[in-house]
C-alpha cells in the first residue's frame, strides 16, 4: 500500500496513506482473487494505523480472540528499543512478551527478567495460505 512520501521519518500514527490513484481497486481485486474477499472495509482508512488495527481485529476475530487492542501511542511510555517494549508490557500488565522471529535479533530480554520472551517462529509455507487459512477453517 502506497504511503506518503518521507512516511519513514514519522511515527506510524502518523503516516498518512497515498491518494488513491487506482491502487485500492487493484489491491480489492487482488485480494478477492487470492482470498475471496475484497477486504474494502479494511483498506477504507486514511492512516496505515487505522489499516493496520483493522487488520489485526479481522485476524483476532477469525481467530475467536476477544482482547482490547491498545495502541502505544495512546499509553504514557518511555523508553527506546526494548526498553520501551518492556515498559509498554509493565504499562499494561503483560506476563509475557510474543516476538517474531526476528525479535531474537534485537531484543536485550535480560531487562525482561520479570516477563517472560517467547521467540514465535510459525512454522507456515507460503504466508498465503494463513489469510485462507482464517477464513476456511473453525479455529477453537
Amino acid at each position: 500500500m502506497p504511503v506518503e512520501k518521507r512516511a519513514n521519518k514519522k511515527l506510524i500514527k502518523d503516516v498518512l496513506i497515498s491518494e488513491d490513484f487506482g491502487w485500492r481497486k487493484k489491491l480489492a481485486k487482488q485480494m478477492k482473487h487470492n482470498f475471496g474477499n475484497e477486504f474494502l472495509d479494511i483498506y477504507a482508512g486514511n492512516k496505515i494505523v487505522d489499516v493496520n488495527i483493522k487488520s489485526i481485529e479481522y485476524c483476532m476475530d477469525k481467530l475467536n480472540i476477544k482482547k482490547k487492542v491498545i495502541k502505544s501511542s495512546d499509553l504514557n511510555v518511555n523508553g527506546l528499543k526494548s526498553e520501551r517494549l518492556y515498559n509498554l508490557c509493565k504499562e499494561v500488565g503483560a506476563t509475557e512478551y510474543l516476538s517474531g522471529p526476528f525479535g531474537r535479533h534485537y531484543l536485550d530480554k535480560d531487562l525482561f527478567n520479570d516477563i517472560k520472551v517467547t521467540i514465535f517462529e510459525p512454522k507456515v509455507e507460503n504466508h498465503y495460505t494463513a489469510l485462507t487459512y482464517f477464513d476456511n477453517k473453525e479455529i477453537n
